[in-house]
């Protein structure tokens, strides 16, 4: 099994780098120069800023995480260990496997049992899932018209789902809040975080995602927003004839 490890990771990495491939090679050298180089360098700042900033808030998953397992470390190896094994993982591919390695790879060198690193990655994965769920759900209520738009769905059911999402993190609070004892799956058993504790992941809730929706915004072709401003007053064209259409 151990041998069999770099042989996994050339076939990730090659897997990454034929998906890759298959998506650039439709444009030549020439023309992905040129795409870039139209940018404005403020968008390429400004994008690159974001995506740091949402790098850099999630390294308090791991931070906090450690602490809930009970094997706090420096942050200076929670950011480490966070920012390799994300970095990487969003842009191979299967984030959940790949980056999952990565982090195993570094607690376990730092003393972790399997059980603690199994427990940090769910404990950092549930806390994303919560962020999305409070964003997505903000989002459908506050820009319910938009999103009633762009999916095609009825507004009673755009609402719904909106309360339905702000209902999940909810719900976790009001369970860290009457549960005490561990909540036990098969042979796992996961102690329910303190209502204190939640307080202290809900500013990272939503702190990653929004600079990593932030850092796409600088990229967003201004035909595309153009398009669909005028889709808007149009009642014959819609949101995917807009953004299927050649610019």
């Amino acid at each position: 099994m151990r041998g069999s490890k770099p042989l996994i990771l050339v076939g990730v990495l090659a897997l990454a780098g034929f998906l890759l491939h298959r998506i650039l090679s439709r444009y030549s050298l020439d023309q992905l120069t040129a795409a870039v180089t139209a940018v404005p360098i403020w968008r390429l700042l400004s994008s690159g800023g974001f995506a740091a900033a949402s790098y850099f808030a999630l390294t308090g998953f791991d931070y906090l995480a450690l602490h809930y397992v009970g094997r706090p470390l420096p942050y200076s190896r929670a950011t480490l260990a966070s920012f390799t094994s994300l970095s990487l993982g969003h842009n191979i591919g299967f984030a959940a496997l790949s980056s999952g390695a990565i982090r195993y790879r570094f607690y376990a060198r730092w003393g972790l049992t399997r059980a603690q690193i199994a427990k940090l990655i769910v404990f950092c994965g549930v806390t994303v899932g919560l962020g999305l769920s409070a964003l997505g759900g903000s989002v459908l209520l506050i820009r319910s018209e938009l999103a009633q738009e762009i999916t095609g769905l009825a507004r009673p059911l755009v609402v719904g789902l909106g309360v339905g999402c702000l209902a999940i993190p909810v719900a976790y609070l009001g369970l860290t809040a009457v549960r005490r004892r561990p909540l036990v799956v098969h042979h796992w058993t996961l102690e329910i975080p303190s209502p204190a504790y939640f307080a202290g992941c809900r500013p990272r809730l939503r702190s990653d995602r929004l600079p990593s929706a932030a850092s796409i915004l600088p990229w967003w072709p201004r035909a595309c927003i153009r398009r669909w401003q005028r889709s808007r007053m149009s009642p014959t064209s819609g949101w995917r004839q807009s953004m299927s259409s050649p610019t």
